[in-house]
């Protein structure tokens, strides 16, 4: 897209900045330079811009120089007139609401008593030579310059047009005439102007947001009416308006983002300091977003301006504008270091070991796609509006049909092991949301499962064989899960429940709570046209609903003590006890006084001579230490320890 250079520097000073950052700025911001042309003099030099799709706005010059501006933080040479419906500021110029058709936002109208034309300026014509536009009469002249400059366009028609005076028509006829220019299409620009009627009306249109700023509006109104009274030599009647209060009273819209997302998200610059909140804010000003600061919640609160709505969406949106402007060749190009590890969710834990141990017994994962063609549709199922094929036009309900599918075709190819399970995403419909989950479909076939004895011949998988393999899971997941036979009234499991054999399945619950978990059992070979003689089982069960069922053990309470890499030594011992002393005291007296060189106490005797009237016990005593390997010397004063402690305890009973 072309832009004059003479134009945009009338909007702001082109000269202040140095070429090589202007094209560099601008390719970061979406404006790729193609070229910058100057073929005679400064008013026929050019840019021309690559635009990408998420910068529509920058199509007038007055947009590019708003974003130059930003971009290099210098000052527009013009200010903006603020934008007003006349009534409702108590002025003398009528002003009605739009019924006809909402998307149009405000129109003004205007009655134009032409003068003597004048021929059309140089300098204007030199400009729409630069847009490759052919020299017409003025007023079409000045209508295509404006729109080149300030992205609005004007709409001319003569009274023999119409037939009518406009400005004596009712409500109901000017919108009836509004409707047919914007939305039928009818853009008339008659350059030929009665002698003895020369008056003409001018419709000045506020259609879309992205196009026709309402910020710029009132100065392209301005030059256009200076325009036209300068070189056409008119006199400009009265004026009236038309307004959609809905969109008139559309306020920006407001965004919140917290300063430590901009942060950390952006990382270090080379001077290895994040941004700091004033910098940001400072770069927020240029962009136009109003932020306010809040100390306590460490939050900006920014007004997105109707005419970047369709590309500031996001907060990742603002992030990239900020890093934009303060250019991200300044930011460290490397990856920060995180020391802290991540976690991962309870379920992706349990659904990696319900695949380990699937595939320790010997049952292979398949993947299979979300879309099937399924004739069996129940009111849940959901089907897709425009499916890429008529093969995959319905998000698959459960996972066992696709296995059975699967198991077809293994058929078909005469494969032998046909084993395999599959853990994805299902979807159904509600009467108000449609839900997805994750599911477990596990399909059992073999052909020689096991053998009564060594020399006898190998069995088919049985209902008991299929079911232990799944009782098995149960067991190493801590499953809570009760079978039952009775029937269960859910419309979901009858629909599912076709798949298996009326009189071979059985449906599973949890213990605790008694909901439904999953089904299992026999595959319908009738329904789905299956003639191998082999045993075949199904099952499927909620991840979710399986997981609360696995009884949780954080209860448990568990002694843990370093394990010591020095050898270890034992020895036994006997000594002379009162007969009122109890060995379980004696233990706990020596383990907890040489807890670090004593790593066992094991009772070998325990001897009572009533001859005597003596007690004598056999100790042996395992002796390592985590920290060195212990000598004889070491193990003699152990030794004479435990004595004293005996015989003091002796004297005290």
């Amino acid at each position: 897209m072309r832009f004059s250079w003479n134009i945009l520097n009338s909007f702001i000073n082109l000269d202040a900045i140095n070429l090589t950052d202007f094209i560099e700025q601008l390719n970061l911001a979406g404006l790729e330079v193609e070229k910058i042309e100057e073929k005679n003099n400064l008013l026929t030099k050019s840019i021309d811009l690559d635009i990408t799709t998420n910068r529509k706005e920058i199509f007038c010059i007055v947009n590019l120089g708003i974003e130059i501006s930003s971009i290099f933080n210098i000052p527009l040479k013009i200010k903006f007139r603020p934008f007003k419906i006349q009534n409702l500021y108590k002025n003398n110029i009528q002003s009605y609401k739009l019924y006809k058709d909402d998307k149009i936002i405000y129109i003004k109208i205007h009655n134009v008593y032409i003068g003597k034309e004048k021929k059309t300026p140089e300098w204007m014509k030199q400009i729409l030579k630069l847009y490759d536009i052919e020299n017409e009469c003025l007023l079409y002249n000045i209508q295509q310059y404006i729109e080149i400059k300030w992205g609005h366009k004007f709409y001319f028609f003569t009274d023999n047009l119409e037939k009518k005076e406009l400005e004596n028509l009712s409500r109901y006829q000017h919108d009836q005439i509004i409707y047919n220019i914007f939305y039928k299409k009818l853009e008339y620009n008659n350059c030929t102007i009665d002698k003895h009627n020369n008056k003409i009306t001018i419709y000045w249109p506020i259609i879309d947001y992205i196009k026709n700023t309402r910020n710029t509006f009132v100065n392209a109104y301005e030059e256009a009416i200076r325009l036209i009274t300068t070189y056409q030599k008119s006199i400009i009647g009265k004026s009236s308006e038309y307004y959609n209060i809905n969109y008139i009273n559309d306020n920006n819209i407001s965004q919140k983002i917290f300063s430590k997302d901009i942060k950390y998200l952006l990382g270090k610059t080379k001077n290895r300091v994040f941004l700091s909140t004033n910098k940001i804010t400072k770069i927020l000003n240029q962009l136009n977003l109003k932020p306010q600061y809040s100390f306590k919640y460490k939050q900006f609160v920014l007004e997105i301006p109707t005419y970047r709505k369709h590309d500031l969406k996001r907060n990742i949106d603002i992030i990239e504008e900020v890093g934009r402007i303060y250019g991200f060749k300044n930011f460290l190009s490397q990856l920060p270091i995180y020391k802290k590890l991540g976690s991962i969710s309870l379920k992706y834990f349990y659904i990696q070991k319900i695949r380990n141990t699937l595939r320790i017994m010997g049952i292979r994962e398949i993947i299979t796609p979300s879309l099937n063609n399924t004739k069996n549709l129940s009111p849940y199922t959901i089907e897709l509006y425009n499916p890429l094929t008529e093969d995959q036009n319905k998000l698959r309900e459960n996972i066992i049909y696709n296995l059975i599918s699967n198991y077809k075709l293994n058929i078909k190819l005469q494969n032998i092991n046909n084993s395999f399970f599959e853990i994805g995403q299902v979807f159904y419909k509600t009467p108000k949301l449609i839900q997805e989950e994750t599911h477990l479909g596990i399909l059992i076939q073999s052909n020689n499962f096991l053998k009564g004895d060594w020399s006898g011949k190998e069995d088919n998988l049985s209902w008991s064989n299929a079911k232990g393999i799944i009782e098995n899971l149960f067991t190493i997941l801590d499953s809570q899960i009760t079978w039952n036979k009775n029937t269960y009234s859910d419309k979901r499991l009858n629909s599912i429940s076709n798949y298996f054999h009326p009189s071979n399945y059985i449906l599973l619950f949890d213990k605790l709570q008694k909901n439904l978990v999953g089904i299992f059992g026999e595959i319908n070979y009738k329904l789905f046209n299956i003639k191998n003689t082999k045993k075949t089982y199904l099952l499927e069960i909620g991840i979710i609903k399986l997981i609360k069922t696995i009884k949780n053990k954080k209860h448990l309470n568990y002694t843990t003590k370093q394990y010591s890499f020095y050898p270890g030594v034992s020895r036994d011992i006997s000594i002379k006890i009162s007969k009122d002393i109890k060995i379980k005291d004696i233990k706990q007296i020596i383990l907890r006084k040489y807890i670090e060189l004593i790593e066992s106490v094991y009772i070998l005797s325990d001897y009572y001579s009533t001859t005597d009237n003596e007690r004598s016990i056999c100790l042996r005593l395992k002796y390592k230490s985590i920290y060195r390997t212990l000598n004889q010397k070491d193990l003699n004063n152990i030794n004479k320890n435990i004595m004293e402690i005996i015989q003091t305890i002796n004297q005290y009973i």
